[in-house]
């Protein structure tokens, strides 16, 4: 199987006032129910204070695809996977990564889109897309991408409350709870969990959102992480939110 040359990013302003980003993806939805002996960790729990005051902007670099297959167990899916490493000063915004699949003669079949919240300065994420609506038609890929400068932002008092991590190998699950302490109701929460490897790499994210969280009242956000051939691989989470206060 053939591995394609990942493409140049470029970087592209904000449109838009910290919208919710949903990502789409192309990954089977089923399955296990974590078990009672899987690990549960302690992720980060991110207030204003755990982003630092950064200079200058953010610089998205994407490296060289592969494309491979990945066992599912109930099937084989072919998978494109890539490097993508933040190489600037600041926190990015949302960094996405688009993946055009061809068949055995180079006719394009289909595309898949993966999007991560943000990358931190120095922070690599190992995206990975798979193709599972046209499976059998594909036989290489290659990918693009973009991302935005300005990182997520919530408002003074919308915190996480504490979080937890739960791994395994055959799931993934990150829940927190988010606490509004604005003063006033949060008309829009997104939560996001990043998930990362044992060296600090990110592995993808999980998501979920809320409407009208009440002052003084709280959320218990969770997402489930459905990249069931990579769930071993998971040893810790960070919490980012994203909130909007019409």
């Amino acid at each position: 199987m053939s591995a394609a040359v990942g493409l140049a990013l470029a970087g592209c302003a904000d449109d838009g006032g910290g919208a919710p980003i949903q990502s789409p993806t192309e990954t089977p939805t089923e399955v296990s129910t974590p078990a009672d002996t899987e690990a549960q960790t302690e992720s980060p729990t991110p207030t204003d204070s755990d982003t630092p005051t950064e200079s200058g902007e953010a610089d998205v670099v994407i490296g060289e695809g592969r494309f491979d297959v990945a066992d599912f167990g109930y099937n084989e899916y072919p998978y494109y996977e890539v490097e993508l490493t933040n190489e600037g000063e600041a926190r990015s915004g949302v960094v996405e990564l688009v993946v055009d699949w061809f068949d055995e003669g180079g006719n394009y079949v289909d595309d898949t889109t993966e999007q991560l919240v943000s990358l931190k300065p120095g922070e690599t994420w190992v995206a990975r897309s798979y193709n599972v609506l046209s499976s059998d038609g594909v036989a290489s890929a290659e990918g693009s991408g973009s991302y935005d400068y300005d990182p997520p932002a919530w408002p003074d008092g919308l915190k996480v409350a504490s979080s937890k991590l739960l791994s395994g190998s055959e799931n993934v699950k990150v829940r927190a709870t988010v606490q509004n302490d604005t003063g006033q109701m949060v008309d829009y929460v997104a939560f996001y969990g990043k998930v990362y490897d044992a060296d600090g790499r990110v592995l993808g994210q999980v998501w979920t959102n809320e409407a009208d969280v009440a002052e003084g009242s709280s959320w218990r956000a969770e997402g489930e992480w459905d990249d069931k051939p990579r769930s071993g691989l998971v040893e810790s989470s960070e919490v980012i939110l994203e909130g909007n206060i019409y």
